[in-house]
């Protein structure tokens, strides 16, 4: 599976000093879902953040409009993840957006929001 990208596109002022950021691969719709900040060095801990947030933008994107009840379940998965105001352990929406430099409401507002046109057909 491919993973969203570019939703949400990170200014030279919001971003943190460093390489440029790379571009994820953009998912069903063609629209960039998330600009995404390189991780280097050992920090395999933000490179897991990296994947998680990639992980959930791929999930909402890809099963939206999911039929089958385990693809739903990714979305409704992904979705409570995204939308929760939860803190309690490193790897909650609010702390991997945090630790990786982006506005959590920013981020919830793109990737929460119906992408515009109509649903993916089921062929």
């Amino acid at each position: 599976m491919q993973h969203a990208s570019n939703l949400l596109s990170v200014t030279s002022a919001q971003r943190r000093p460093g390489p440029p950021p790379r571009q994820v691969p953009d998912g069903w719709l063609g629209a960039p879902i998330l600009v995404i900040e390189p991780v280097t060095g050992k920090r395999p801990a933000l490179r897991l953040m990296v994947a998680v947030l990639e992980q959930a933008v791929d999930d909402l994107q890809a099963n939206r409009h999911a039929g089958d009840l385990s693809r739903r379940a990714l979305y409704i998965d992904a979705y409570a993840w995204a939308s929760s105001s939860d803190r309690s352990h490193a790897f909650t929406f609010l702390n991997v957006c945090e630790a990786l430099g982006y506005s959590a409401a920013a981020v919830r507002r793109r990737v929460l929001a119906e992408p515009p046109g109509p649903p993916p057909r089921k062929g």
